[in-house]
């Protein structure tokens, strides 16, 4: 009887999206049930960044207001040592994550 074992993939948004998530959930007191709702997001076309997490979703959750959401994110974030971003930003509701696209190349 010969066994077969399944690899489950995970691509490099994929492990930046676990960390992020994962960050966030140990530096605030959000279920996670909330805290599993961010997602990485292309950004708006007036944003210079590579991707963003976008808080409007989490507003009626958190009764806060994204911008107030988004500043919770980056302090967190900024905090955090992530390894394949370059660097994190905030702009608005937003907050932006540049890629560190040596990282990100050995990852995939």
């Amino acid at each position: 009887m010969s066994s077969s074992k399944l690899y489950t993939l995970i691509t490099p948004l994929e492990q930046l999206h676990k960390e992020i998530v994962s960050i966030i959930n140990k530096k605030t007191n959000w279920p996670i049930k909330i805290v599993n709702k961010i997602k990485i997001k292309l950004p708006p076309s007036n944003i210079q960044t590579d991707y963003c997490l976008s808080t409007f979703s989490l507003a009626p959750l958190l009764q806060k207001t994204p911008e107030q959401i988004a500043t919770l994110i980056y302090e967190a974030l900024a905090k955090s040592s992530i390894r394949l971003l370059k660097r994190i930003s905030k702009i608005g509701p937003y907050i932006n994550l540049e890629i560190d696209n040596s990282q990100f190349i050995k990852e995939t």
